[in-house]
């Protein structure tokens, strides 16, 4: 008959070997995700570049002449010239920035500004 120490060595054993197989298991997908996200970062800047090369191209020939030349279409050019730069941040009502509105006393127009925004009317 088998004694209760050899139950618990076996549980052990069988217990060690799935938590070194799910940590090696972890692992590779954590390398798989670092390398998958050094690709996009790849792929971004490659997109960029050919944004910017797509504007430049459009200075010197349209559209559609550019895409005669390379064998591309003209919805693919326009799509990728438009990723060419990533917009400067302009804050975002509701977005992580507080927003107020402001009314100035010259023609009462109502304006949503900033915090950071300076004012220029007197009644603040």
């Amino acid at each position: 008959m088998i004694t209760a120490d050899e139950i618990r060595k076996r549980v052990q054993r069988a217990d060690q070997e799935k938590i070194v197989a799910r940590a090696n298991v972890a692992a590779i997908v954590g390398e798989r995700l670092i390398a998958l996200g050094e690709a996009q970062e790849r792929l971004d800047e490659a997109r960029s570049a050919v944004g910017v090369s797509i504007s430049e191209a459009t200075e010197l020939m349209n559209l559609k002449e550019l895409a005669e030349f390379t064998e591309s279409s003209i919805s693919k050019l326009t799509s990728l010239s438009k990723t060419k730069r990533a917009p400067a941040r302009k804050p975002q009502r509701g977005r992580g920035e507080k927003w107020v509105e402001h009314c100035h006393e010259r023609g009462r127009s109502s304006v949503l500004m900033n915090e950071r925004s300076s004012c220029r009317c007197r009644s603040h």
